[in-house]
């Protein structure tokens, strides 16, 4: 059995600096991945398999494959991520440019017993208490996203679409990791989750570390010439690398970002 070192929650809570790790043998970014966009299922004709699959957009092919190095790191496996093809999207009734991936493993088997009941995905207490701020920030790589119309414009989307039980959690969980307050809404007959404005700074700062550089795009906020306290704080959080950047690429893109973040 492999083993993974974690820093536990209590100590992220506790001290942003802190060393102490936990140690698990459950694979967490794995399982991370699985709060995400990942979708674990069970072959109809290998009923002891379980696999872990992923569907992209083509412009985020780049972070698919982080996503699968970091997997196949973690389970030994050797997942590689398909060329862009044409596929169906079923809820939205067109065809989009995507990238796919697929792993299969028996440590998958735990994830499963522990993240599904009756065959669907659920967010409950005891997993949330495994995961840290990198596992944040991959949720958020997967389904979250900085509001862009007028009336949302910097306000953090976390998309859940999940019972309103969870989406609490999911809140609670969000709030423990970052000081910023995230509330539920409903959106037809689930819930996602909103992250006010003003918050979104401290947010992005506390999961930027572990976000890859081709998601940039969902840790960037927009602001006016106005020199107020949200602009301030998110200007100070560009100075913080992303998570495969070094500080003086992150110092010369925040001089950058911030002369043309202008709206």
């Amino acid at each position: 059995m492999r083993y993974w070192a974690i820093s536990s929650q209590t100590d992220l809570k506790r001290s942003e600096g802190s060393t102490t790790t936990a140690v698990t043998s459950i694979p967490l970014f794995t399982l991370a991945s699985v709060a995400g966009d990942g979708c674990l299922g069970i072959p109809k004709d290998r009923k002891n398999s379980v696999y872990l699959s992923f569907t992209h957009s083509a412009v985020q092919r780049d972070y698919l494959v982080y996503k699968i190095d970091r997997i196949n790191e973690e389970l030994g496996t050797k997942g590689s991520v398909s060329p862009p093809r044409l596929v169906y999207d079923k809820r939205t009734k067109n065809f989009h440019l995507s990238c796919q991936s697929m792993v299969v493993n028996p440590v998958l088997k735990e994830l499963y017993s522990l993240f599904y009941l009756n065959g669907e995905k659920v967010f409950t207490k005891k997993v949330l208490d495994l995961l840290g701020l990198e596992a944040l920030a991959v949720f958020w790589m997967d389904d979250g996203c900085v509001g862009a119309t007028t009336s949302a414009i910097n306000k953090g989307i976390l998309n859940l679409y999940r019972p309103l039980e969870e989406s609490l959690l999911v809140c609670d969980w969000i709030n423990s990791l970052t000081d910023a307050e995230a509330k539920p809404y409903r959106d037809g007959g689930m819930y996602r989750v909103r992250i006010n404005r003003s918050a979104m700074p401290r947010f992005l700062a506390k999961i930027r570390p572990y976000v890859h550089s081709s998601m940039r795009y969902k840790v960037t906020l927009k602001y006016s010439h106005y020199n107020t306290k949200s602009k301030r704080e998110y200007e100070a959080s560009l100075n913080i690398p992303l998570m495969n950047e070094g500080d003086k690429a992150a110092r010369a893109r925040s001089m950058s970002a911030i002369s043309t973040m202008m709206i």
